[in-house]
């Protein structure tokens, strides 16, 4: 399932996603969607958490990722304090 997901967030241009850390071990996609959702008022196209306390959605445009940003830092989810970010790619490093 997470590399379903995965697939299509990486189809999704960088300015289109947002990265969120804080995110307790053992949340559910759905759940930290939801706590986005009613947080922001903007719905994700895709929500997946990652390994080391860190997720990434996507959304329809950048205004969304904006605003999503902004709302959600600071917000409190499941005795942690998240933090959203917007999405950077890691250069690929030369051999």
């Amino acid at each position: 399932m997470f590399d379903k997901a995965m697939n299509k967030i990486n189809k999704v241009e960088a300015d289109l996603k947002m990265w969120i850390g804080g995110v307790p071990k053992g949340t559910k996609w759905k759940e930290l969607e939801t706590h986005i959702e009613e947080s922001c008022g903007i719905k994700p196209k895709v929500t997946e958490v990652m390994g080391k306390s860190a997720a990434v959605c996507t959304f329809d445009t950048s205004d969304e990722v904006a605003a999503a940003i902004s709302t959600l830092t600071g917000t409190e989810f499941n005795g942690s304090t998240l933090e959203a970010d917007v999405w950077t790619v890691k250069e690929k490093k030369e051999k």
